[in-house]
């Protein structure tokens, strides 16, 4: 089962914070874009956690390329706390790097 669980961390300042888990693809990459556009927010830090994600194709590294982008251009703190063996095994495939920001691009 695939779960994106949402939750504020501090009110005060509006951070909030992501963890998915699950298998993503291209199958269901819209419904991952989806909820997490509709977390971005200007005034707050976005926290994503990807370390739970147990299989993941080259899709999940375009997604998060763009997720990156729409957070910039929307003034949102981006920080992924962490991606999964999925995920890095995909990414060291393709050398891309990945870090706190997500794709080193």
């Amino acid at each position: 089962m695939n779960d994106l669980a949402i939750g504020k961390q501090s009110r005060a300042s509006h951070d909030v914070s992501l963890k998915i888990d699950g298998e993503w693809n291209i199958g269901n990459a819209a419904e991952l874009q989806e909820r997490l556009s509709a977390s971005l927010r200007a005034d707050g830090d976005l926290v994503v956690d990807f370390g739970e994600v147990t299989a993941a194709d080259t899709a999940i590294l375009q997604l998060i390329c763009s997720f990156q982008k729409a957070a910039a251009e929307q003034g949102c703190r981006l920080r992924i706390a962490a991606f999964s063996p999925a995920i890095q095994n995909i990414a060291a495939a393709l050398g891309l790097p990945l870090g706190g920001d997500g794709l080193g691009l």
